[in-house]
């Protein structure tokens, strides 16, 4: 995955700040149903090398932030990743979504749709994208 990263010195506090970022791009055409950026990959050592050189001209740079061009695979994976103090493994576990429960209430003749927001709630949000092992 391309990112960049500085460290700077909080002109305030004279505090050292790491600062790092995850680069984006449009997605291809396997995961562009998900959504409308993904995170700029790097295929191989080549490319991971070319990344790294401080001396790459901006039209390679360019060249490297393309959306990769192999398909993707995903899987469903807990919303506890979303959570900032979340920390292990188990957050990129592929999760199954629970069986929708019919929600039967008065509430569903004055609401729009009700039962439908209360099972959205149970389903995993989050995806986990990986890159298919080579051959």
């Amino acid at each position: 995955m391309a990112g960049l990263y500085t460290i700077w010195t909080d002109p305030k506090t004279k505090e050292q700040v790491e600062s790092y970022t995850v680069l984006t791009t449009t997605p291809n055409d396997s995961m562009k149903w998900l959504h409308d950026r993904t995170p700029v990959l790097l295929d191989n050592e080549e490319d991971i090398e070319r990344w790294l050189d401080p001396d790459l001209p901006y039209n390679e740079v360019r060249e490297l932030a393309k959306p990769y061009p192999s398909k993707l695979e995903w899987r469903a994976i807990s919303k506890e990743i979303g959570n900032i103090k979340s920390e292990g493994p188990h957050l990129v576990e592929e999760v199954k979504p629970e069986k929708k429960k019919k929600v039967n209430s008065i509430a569903n003749y004055f609401t729009k749709s009700p039962a439908k927001k209360r099972q959205l709630k149970d389903e995993p949000e989050v995806v986990a994208i990986k890159k298919p092992k080579k051959e």
